[in-house]
C-alpha cells in the first residue's frame, strides 16, 4: 500500500490526523513547551515518566516503550490530592494518593495527565452540564403528527 498525504488525509485513523491531534493538543498547554522538565524514575525500565511545569498547569506523561503492555507504579506523592486528567479523552482518573500511583499501559501506550487541583476537578465538573435527553411518550408517536414530518 502507497502512503501519500492524500491517503492519509481521507483517513481520520492516519498518522497524518494523528500528529494534527497531537500538535493541537499540545498548543492547548503551556507546560508542553515553557517550564520545569522533571523525570521520574520509576523501577520499571520500559516506562518513561516525566512531569512538565509551569506556575498554574502541572502534566505528568507517562510512556510505554516496551511492545507488550507494562504496569508501573509512581511516587506522585507531592501531588496527593490532585486528580488526574487525561488530554485527549478529558477522563479524570482516581485521585493521587500518597502512596504511589499505579497504571497499567498498553504496548507502546501513552499517557499526558493534567494534575487538577481537587477545587480544579469540582469546578470542571460544575462546568460540564449532563445533556438531556427528551423522549416521547412512545414509539407509536414516532409515527403521527409533526414527528412523523421529521423522519420523513
Amino acid at each position: 500500500e502507497a502512503i501519500n498525504v492524500e491517503n492519509q488525509q481521507k483517513n481520520l485513523s492516519s498518522l497524518l490526523w494523528w500528529m494534527r491531534r497531537v500538535i493541537a493538543m499540545r498548543k492547548n498547554y503551556k507546560a508542553f513547551s515553557r517550564g520545569s522538565l522533571e523525570f521520574l524514575f520509576p523501577e520499571n525500565p520500559k516506562v518513561l515518566a516525566f512531569l512538565r511545569r509551569t506556575e498554574d498547569e502541572t502534566i505528568l506523561v507517562v510512556v510505554n516503550l516496551s511492545r507488550f503492555a507494562q504496569p508501573v507504579e509512581l511516587d506522585l506523592a507531592k501531588f496527593s490530592g490532585c486528580i488526574p486528567m487525561e488530554v485527549f479523552s478529558r477522563n479524570r482518573f482516581p485521585a493521587i494518593r500518597r502512596s504511589r500511583y499505579l497504571l497499567t499501559l498498553g504496548p507502546h501506550a501513552h499517557y499526558w495527565f493534567v494534575l487538577q487541583s481537587p477545587s480544579a476537578a469540582t469546578r470542571a465538573r460544575k462546568r460540564a452540564r449532563t445533556p438531556t435527553i427528551a423522549s416521547m411518550p412512545g414509539f407509536s408517536e414516532l409515527l403521527t403528527g409533526s414527528a412523523r414530518r421529521d423522519l420523513e
